[in-house]
Formats: structure tokens, sequence, C-alpha cells
């Protein structure tokens, strides 16, 4: 029963293999894309080696109710790497679409999966955007900067105004699969501030590398996790970037 499912979110995984970004994105439901903009998906894509270059998916966990199914796995990229996955999908004009990916907790904007998660804290309200990434020489190697954007987090009232608790952990793979010693750290930084907003508010985070020079060339994912100290959600965002 589950057969039809599994080949549509193996069929988009074949699509964005090869580039076809357009028939990819042609598998989203209806809401899945009222949800998630053409843009915001490509970003998704290409946070996720997972999806962008996949070599391999495995869907240990297969659900069917009436018209929705629920797929859950892991899926391996061309370099080895593994990320968990969560595929949910809706039966549209006789067909499945997908109305929702979630990969290591990060849904990317777009419709909700229900099922497992992965290290981002299914039900978290959380949403982490990439607003920039510097890459410059420095001494002794290359500086990353990588901005990012925090919303749907939970506030508290302090007098007038209402508290934010935000904490960054950092966690820094290379080409091979293998964490980057020196670059995985929790708590790098701590975000404590008010607001005048009880809810909406919106918090920056930036986040200095510095990888050594001879660092291997290659792509190299940094895995930020915001933790809401207030509301209790946790949510995990990928930046790749290349060396050199």
């Amino acid at each position: 029963m589950t057969g039809d499912a599994v080949a549509a979110a193996r069929g988009q995984l074949q699509e964005l293999k090869r580039g076809d970004m357009d028939a990819a994105y042609a598998r989203l439901s209806s809401s899945a894309q009222a949800q998630m903009p053409r843009g915001a998906f490509e970003a998704f894509v290409s946070r996720h080696p997972g999806l962008r270059e996949n070599a391999d998916s495995t869907f240990w966990n297969r659900s069917v109710k009436n018209d929705t199914a629920t797929l859950s796995g892991l899926l391996t990229s061309a370099s080895g790497r593994h990320e968990r996955v969560t595929y949910a999908l809706v039966k549209e004009g006789g067909t499945w679409k997908i109305s929702g990916i979630d990969v290591e907790g990060d849904t990317g904007g777009g419709g909700s999966s229900s099922g497992g998660g992965g290290s981002g804290g299914s039900g978290s309200g959380l949403v982490l955007e990439t607003t920039g990434i510097e890459k410059a020489a420095v001494t002794g190697g290359t500086a990353v900067t990588i901005k990012t954007q925090v919303s749907g987090f939970q506030v508290r009232p302090q007098g007038n105004a209402y508290a934010m608790d935000l904490v960054e952990d950092v966690d820094t793979i290379g080409p091979t699969g293998e964490g980057v010693p020196g670059l995985q750290q929790k708590e790098v930084e701590r975000l404590r501030s008010t607001t005048s907003m009880d809810q909406g508010a919106i918090a920056n985070f930036t986040t200095k590398l510095t990888l050594s020079e001879g660092t291997a060339a290659g792509r190299y994912v940094v895995r930020l996790t915001i933790r809401d100290q207030v509301g209790g959600g946790a949510k995990t965002h990928d930046v790749a970037f290349d060396l050199p």
C-alpha cells in the first residue's frame, strides 16, 4: 500500500539529483507550495546533500491512512553522509504529492511532517534562515561568517517588555562526513534580550569560524542548533560552503 508513496518520494530525489528543480517542485502539494515558495525550496535542498546529491534512501517506517502517508528513514548522499528524513504525503487528484519534508529537523518552512524528526525537535515553532555567508582569507587560514535569522521562539513577560533566551550550538562537518576538531561547541552564543513584542519577534545570530591553513578542500556543513530556553523547543539548520 505504501509503494506509490515511496515511488513519489524517490522520484523527487532522482529529479533533484539530476538538477530538474521544476519537476521536483511540482511534486509538492498545493499547500506545501503555498507555504514554501520555489526559492525557499531550492535553498532547503541546497542545505542537504541527502536531497541534492542522493545516492540511496531507506524508509523503515511507512504508513498510509486514507489519503495521507508518512515515510521515515535515512537519506545517503554521494559522499556517504547520512541524514534522517520524514516525508508527509497527501493524495491530490489521485496522485501522491509531498506535503512536507523534514530533514534532521529542518522543514524548510514548508508543510509539516508527522512522525520522527531528528535533532531539530519535532513540534518546535522555531524557524531558522540563513541571511548571509562570507569567506575571507586571514592569517593562518580562512574565516567563515554565517548570519542567521531566528523566529518562532517564545518569550516571557519581563516588566514592560518580553524576554527572549536563545542558545546556539555549532557542529562543523567536513567533506568526509566527520566532525571538524575544534569547530564543534555547545553554547557558542547565548542571546538574552528583551523585545516589545509578545509574539513575532526576530533574533539574529552571527557565527564566526576559522578553518586553519591546509584544511582539506571540499564541501563543509555547519550545523547550527538554536535552543529556545523559554519555550523549550530546538531547531537545527545546516549551512554549506565549499573550500577553497
